[in-house]
């Protein structure tokens, strides 16, 4: 599959056609109804739209693709294109947030560290950020490097964009550092993780611990506060 078939998303997030254990379910039910969004990565409004829609929210959206940010200018209050690493596109979205919403965006930046420091600064005292990032400790990275391998892909971990890699702990650390407190983890891509959360539902059992979620996880979504 193409870069431009996985990526370029055209319709609008439907949760009754998705999976609750897939990483969008997971990242919307971060998201408090009525929230004003920063959405970075926005791509055509995938999200975005749901967000509004749905939610209440209102959702600023930031896009380097000026093709999928035509489209995402009709699904959110506002579209800033360009990159949030230009000092002048930062300048144009800053204000305050509720919510910062970074999904399978920092591990494509030069300096993901600074630009999430600065983003951090336009969050209310009691907002939040929700930030996914793909697990490069996930085991099917292990098992290639036990074979010498380390080859990129067109999209998914080893997606030849990424210029950097986290595991779980790395990852915390570099939100930490940023100025947040990681408060919940949620992983997807684990069909073990999906299968126990599936049961745990029909039981009536909301939270089911995390199993193994550094060799398991394929992707890792974290929720974050301010530090205080």
């Amino acid at each position: 599959m193409t870069r431009k078939a996985f990526y370029d998303l055209d319709g609008v997030f439907d949760p009754s056609r998705g999976n609750p254990a897939d990483a969008h379910w997971r990242i919307v039910n971060m998201v408090p109804p009525g929230s004003r969004v920063l959405e970075v990565g926005c791509s055509t409004g995938y999200l975005s739209a749901y967000l509004e829609s749905e939610k209440g929210c209102q959702v600023t959206g930031v896009e380097i693709n000026p093709q999928a940010a035509s489209v995402a200018i009709a699904r959110c209050t506002r579209v800033v294109i360009g990159n949030i690493e230009d000092p002048d596109v930062l300048g144009a979205v800053r204000g305050e947030y509720d919510v910062l919403l970074l999904a399978a965006v920092l591990e494509h930046l030069v300096r993901p560290e600074r630009t999430l420091e600065k983003l951090v600064g336009f969050l209310s005292d009691s907002g939040v950020a929700v930030i996914s990032l793909p697990n490069v400790a996930h085991w099917s990275v292990r098992l290639n490097l036990l074979r010498g391998r380390f080859e990129y892909q067109d999209y998914g971990v080893m997606d030849r964009t990424h210029l950097h890699f986290y595991t779980m702990q790395s990852a915390i650390s570099m939100i930490e550092n940023c100025g947040l407190v990681v408060k919940d983890i949620e992983i997807a891509g684990s069909a073990i993780q999906n299968l126990i959360e599936r049961i745990g539902r029909r039981l009536g059992i909301k939270a089911m611990p995390l199993l193994l979620p550094g060799l398991l996880g394929y992707e890792f979504i974290f929720r974050a506060t301010v530090r205080t």
